[in-house]
């Protein structure tokens, strides 16, 4: 049923959606291997679409911490409150992040796990996403997000995204060719800087204000 949802999202908006397929298993486990979860930690998931990452993030969590779930698909998010109880699903666009965390007692989060099309954004939905996460974002806190391996060269929108992730990450971490996935992809991971003034300062384009 939740696969059908997810048809139906791309059909009515693949801008949104961004692929004709949700996410693979082998996928999931490389966007969260990186995350320390033995502990409490307050988790935000943007662009759950079916499960397939969060399923994987609860999977890991094994009770503890906290899972925040943005997916602005109306029919996609009642299919993820009815799947994972425990969790909260926010049925609104990414960037109305901080005012829900807010409302919901979090000032930042450890990790941000993205399932959002980057590359498919305007520039300028790219911009006010982005200051979300990493206004949202702790210190030292994870970043993860995966681009299609053919977005990347799309008229250079990929190159662009990671230039931006750059100028305010400092650095993008890549996995290898993920080939077992629809379409293949790769996987960033970016470490918020501890101090981000000092981040912006060295980088005087920044688009963050």
């Amino acid at each position: 049923m939740s696969v059908v949802s997810f048809l139906v999202q791309w059909i009515q908006n693949p801008v949104r959606t961004g692929a004709i397929a949700p996410s693979s298993r082998v996928l999931a486990r490389q966007m969260v291997k990186d995350l320390d979860l033995s502990t409490n930690k307050v988790v935000v998931e943007l662009g759950s679409g079916t499960g397939v990452f969060s399923a994987e993030i609860v999977r890991r969590m094994q009770g503890r911490g906290t899972l925040i779930m943005v997916e602005r698909g109306e029919a996609l998010a009642k299919e993820l409150r009815l799947k994972f109880p425990d969790a909260v699903v926010i049925c609104d666009c990414v960037t109305n992040l901080g005012k829900h965390l807010e409302a919901l007692g979090f000032r930042q989060v450890d990790y941000i796990v993205s399932g959002l099309p980057w590359t498919l954004f305007s520039q300028e939905l790219q911009d006010r996403a982005l200051e979300q996460v990493v206004s949202c974002l702790k210190p030292g806190g994870l970043f993860v997000t995966f681009i299609y391996m053919h977005g990347m060269h799309f008229f250079n929108i990929g190159m662009r995204f990671e230039a931006k992730v750059r100028q305010i990450m400092g650095r993008v971490e890549k996995s290898k060719p993920i080939w077992r996935n629809l379409p293949p992809a790769r996987v960033w991971t970016c470490r918020r800087p501890l101090q981000l003034e000092a981040a912006r300062a060295s980088h005087p384009s920044s688009f963050l204000h």
